[in-house]
């Protein structure tokens, strides 16, 4: 196994729901486990950082890449505040 990839539920809102910007957010966070390395990048502009066997929360746009082949996954949100990851090609 590479990486551990965790999720939690959203927390549920003190008040009443109006709009879609009001829901909470799932959390995701990724757990490196290889001996070929996880990093993550957390702004476009910023160098990835390597996890060597930490873990760290994602956020909406940063790019998780795997190993030495480079597989990398951006976190993206959906409408329902739920967070999927797709894959990156460069």
């Amino acid at each position: 196994m590479h990486a551990n990839l965790i999720t939690e539920a959203a927390p549920r809102p003190d008040s009443e729901v109006e709009t879609v910007s009001d829901v909470p957010r799932m959390l995701l966070r990724v757990k490196d486990l290889s001996k070929f390395g996880t990093f993550v990048k957390k702004e476009s502009d910023a160098k990835a950082i390597a996890l060597a066997g930490q873990e760290t929360e994602l956020r909406e746009g940063d790019v998780v890449t795997f190993g030495t082949n480079k597989t990398s996954f951006r976190s993206l949100p959906l409408s329902n505040g739920r967070k999927i990851s797709l894959p990156v090609f460069a």
